[in-house]
């Protein structure tokens, strides 16, 4: 599966298209647990499909105090 997908980014790969990729990243106001990062992760998996890339946004519910390896969690939230 790796393979292929290399093989499939491989054909549409380009300095100008990566170039493009990322201003489209930068356009989201990506601070963690924030709106825009989700819609940035969003964003990445609609275009990874859009390329025949099997791709899926995996969400896990912020509990108060509870630690996910060495981070806190704590709410989404939108400045």
């Amino acid at each position: 599966m790796l393979k292929d997908n290399i093989e499939k980014i491989s054909k549409i790969v380009s300095g100008e298209g990566m170039l493009e990729s990322i201003r489209e990243i930068s356009r989201y106001h990506r601070i963690q647990a924030s709106k825009g990062y989700r819609a940035a992760a969003i964003h990445c998996r609609d275009k990874l499909m859009e390329y025949g890339i099997k791709a899926e946004l995996l969400s896990y519910p912020a509990q108060n105090g509870h630690w996910y390896l060495t981070t806190k969690a704590f709410q989404e939230w939108e400045c």
